[in-house]
């Protein structure tokens, strides 16, 4: 679940063993998808996995009932997803949020649940201290000792709070490897850029794992590839505003 891509599960004998296996995820799909699964649900219209489970309980199941750690845990999974309900956001978003709600999630918990601790939110006061901002895109390199992906990504998450960035990137040093959080506000297709890396994504949420790499070399990289992209941007619009004018 939330995954499809050979290179990001767990267990990868699992993945591939020949056993009745279920995938549902909302990333688009990867070049090494998990094959012959007995179901296999890909959405990317969808906000989240969550959501996606949510539907399916709602059209297999007659009656359907759930525990309220369960509702609970669905609903959770949507907020994180969302924002809290600001990204990527449908009107089926609402509704499954709606039927989690009947069956009786509470949100108030549910902030308690993903609520963290001082050290926690020091931690990543330190990863955003190191960001360089550049026309609306911040890139941070987590300093020494913290390599967890979990706290980049949410440090990732916390540039976007800061008014004027739209854009930002994280990177971890986990071994030989570096660990990328991309996060954007649909300003920049994050997803796209991961992609170079080998990773993948949303356009407003994305990651990679880039091997045998140090987290300067990443960061100098993504430098480039977010010139070219800005430099191909203006180019288009160029042409499109000269053709505009011809046509006058």
């Amino acid at each position: 679940m939330d995954v499809h891509s050979l290179g990001y599960v767990l267990n990868r004998q699992v993945a591939t063993a020949g056993i009745n296996k279920v995938v549902i995820d909302h990333h688009r799909r990867a070049p090494d998808a998990i094959t012959g699964a007995t179901l296999s649900y890909i959405e990317t219209y969808a906000s989240s996995t969550s959501e996606l489970v949510t539907e399916l309980i709602q059209y297999i199941v007659e009656k359907p009932h759930l525990l309220k750690v369960e509702a609970d845990a669905l609903l959770a999974g949507i907020m994180v997803d969302t924002k809290y309900f600001i990204y990527k956001t449908g009107s089926r978003t609402f509704e499954a949020a709606s039927f989690l709600r009947k069956a009786g999630a509470n949100t108030l918990d549910i902030r308690n649940l993903l609520s963290y601790d001082k050290e926690l939110y020091l931690l990543k006061a330190a990863i955003v201290k190191t960001g360089e901002v550049e026309k609306g895109v911040a890139i941070a390199v987590c300093p020494a000792g913290i390599k967890d992906p979990l706290i980049a990504a949410q440090a990732a998450d916390e540039f976007l709070n800061l008014k004027g960035i739209t854009t930002s990137f994280v990177l971890a040093q986990d071994g030989p490897d570096v660990v990328i959080s991309a996060r954007s506000n649909g300003t920049v297709n994050v997803q796209v850029i991961m992609e170079k890396f080998g990773g993948g994504g949303h356009m407003t949420m994305s990651g990679a794992r880039v091997k045998d790499a140090t987290a300067e070399e990443v960061k100098d990289n993504i430098k480039k590839i977010l010139n070219t992209t800005i430099r191909e941007e203006e180019d288009d619009e160029s042409d499109t505003a000269t053709g505009r004018q011809e046509r006058r």
